[in-house]
């Protein structure tokens, strides 16, 4: 699926590793975010709880076990996706 993406970008994939090259435009536009700030200063983590489909999400109890974890590791959790999912 992530390589039909990469196709359908027009971005070249040579073999099945994928890569997510960032572009000058997008280290500019995290430059305008005020949490990229708070993120350059600690090392974290992302999380991507969400699914469109049921079958795809997990329980919100064990992600927040997972976020306890890492947090508990010292990292910072930052949730990811889209306000559908």
């Amino acid at each position: 699926r992530h390589l039909r993406l990469m196709a359908f970008l027009g971005i070249p994939a040579e073999d099945d590793a994928l890569e997510f090259p960032l572009t000058a435009e997008d280290e500019a536009e995290l430059r305008r975010l005020d949490e990229a700030t708070e993120l350059a200063a600690t090392p974290y983590a992302c999380l991507h709880p969400g699914g469109r489909r049921p079958s795809n999400r997990w329980a919100p109890e064990n992600f927040a076990r997972v976020a306890d974890r890492l947090a508990a590791e010292g990292l910072t959790v930052v949730l990811t996706g889209t306000a559908s999912e």
